[in-house]
Parts: structure tokens; sequence; C-alpha cells
């Protein structure tokens, strides 16, 4: 679900009350996904990490590391590129 664009210009704190409510459940429903919930202890932190597949090997700037899936050879891999920009499998 998309978030709401709100407030906009001449709406008030009343009638924009469902929408930002709707917007803070959105951002809940979003963040509970691979994340240990705010509100006990831990918050903030994964509980698990997931990679989607990709079409093609991500950009990344130089000098940063990244981590993504990639099907190589028709088998889902980790993939590290290193802060020299070369990708390697991780996972083989």
């Amino acid at each position: 679900m998309a978030l709401n664009n709100i407030p906009l210009a001449g709406q008030s704190l009343g009638t924009t009350r469902a929408p930002i409510n709707q917007n803070f459940s959105v951002i809940d429903a979003a963040f509970q996904i691979d994340h240990v919930d705010y509100n006990i202890a831990g918050q903030g932190k994964h509980n698990k990490v997931t990679f989607p597949v990709q079409g093609s090997a991500p950009a990344f700037t130089v000098g940063d590391i990244g981590l993504f899936n990639l099907a190589v050879g028709g088998t889902n891999e980790l993939n590290i590129t290193n802060s020299s920009g070369v990708t390697t499998p991780f996972t083989k």
C-alpha cells in the first residue's frame, strides 16, 4: 500500500487524521519485514536479511561494498562487490 501525500495545502489536522494513521500502519508493516519489532528489546535490529533476485548486477559507487542475489548459471547466488568494484559469488 502506498503512503498518503498529506497534509495538502488547506487541509486541517482533523481531516488528515485517518490518512496519517494509515501512513503509520503502512510504515509499520514495511518495517516488520526482516526487522525486530520496534516495540520490544532489540528494536531496529534485523532478524533476517532477504535478498530479492536481481535481473542483473546492480551498480555500486566505487568505494562502496554491496551484497546482492543474482541468478548465475540458473542458480541464485549471493554475490559481494568489493570496494574496488570486483564482484564475486559469495555462496559457491
